[in-house]
């Protein structure tokens, strides 16, 4: 139901200007006795008319709607898409979640979750104390790397004590290797061991975004490991799909994909390989409603 309060207004107006003349034949002396009646009826029932308008109508149709519109099925006209709220609500949730990838949990698979959290710590420090002692070289002075390792290893404990929550996605680890970092680092014209260990996708939870910003930033700088924010298994799909599609249209770029909650979109950004920064590229896409 649509209620049109300045319509709603004007009537109310045009109607006082009738009831003042009719007001008249209530005050005149010469108004036979049984039009009074009529009168004073009219009046009185305008009185209570103005009233329930003033008093009840307009106010509620204002507080349902700043333009006094409501939507047949009672909501107001400019409220959200329930499925656009779905969105947000999964971005937020999401915003404030970080799935780790390639961590090493120990030699031999296992699935106890105290033990696995102790493995992801101790990984950490030997991924920050490798990386450190890599970025360094061979003939670096003994007492510079110590220093050089030991604020890697505090950069990443720093990063790790952001994190309110850790769990694990699996029944236990899996044996796996390091081919995607070999594979990146002959790209750039380096050499890294190839390695083998057991791992599983593991799941951090924070106080905040930027909290999960900078456990993420910590992991890949210091400790070389990949972590990202954890979407909802459908839009995450419908991500990795747009990522291809821009990949191939830019070909010869490292494409990053992102979804941007203000605008609930999938957005991209590209740039050669070896370049210190990202550029955001035109191409963007409505995150469609079938995610959730």
């Amino acid at each position: 139901m649509r209620l049109d309060t300045n319509a709603i207004k004007s009537l109310m107006v045009e109607g006082a200007g009738k009831v003042t003349a009719v007001n008249l034949l209530v005050v005149e002396k010469n108004t036979p006795a049984h039009v009074r009646v009529i009168a004073e009826s009219v009046v009185g029932l305008f009185a209570i008319i103005e009233s329930i308008v003033e008093k009840a109508i307009i106010p509620l149709s204002e507080m349902r709607s700043p333009t006094g519109s409501t939507a047949s099925n009672g909501k107001s006209g400019n409220d959200p898409d329930p499925r656009e709220i779905k969105i947000k609500e999964a971005l937020e949730l999401a915003d404030k979640t970080s799935v780790i990838f390639g961590a090493n949990l120990g030699p031999v698979p296992i699935g106890n979750r105290a033990t696995l959290a102790n493995n992801f710590t101790v990984g950490l420090r030997e991924a920050a104390e490798g990386k450190a002692r890599d970025g360094l070289g061979a003939d670096a002075d003994a007492s510079v790397a110590a220093a050089a390792v030991a604020e890697a290893v505090r950069v990443a404990a720093d990063a790790l004590s952001c994190a309110e929550g850790l769990d694990f996605l699996g029944q236990s680890s899996k044996e796996t290797n390091n081919h995607k970092d070999v594979e990146f680092a002959a790209r750039q014209g380096r050499t890294v061991a190839k390695k083998s260990f057991c791992s599983m996708p593991v799941i951090a939870t924070f106080e905040d975004r930027n909290s999960r910003i900078f456990f993420e930033n910590s992991l890949r700088s210091t400790c070389g490991i990949r972590a990202t924010m954890s979407l909802p298994q459908g839009i995450r799909k419908e991500l990795n799909r747009f990522h291809e599609e821009v990949r191939k249209e830019n070909p010869g770029m490292i494409i990053m994909t992102r979804t941007d909650i203000k605008t609930l979109s999938f957005v991209a950004f590209s740039k050669l390989d070896g370049a210190p920064t990202w550029s955001r590229l035109e191409r963007s896409e409505k995150i469609p409603y079938s995610c959730v």
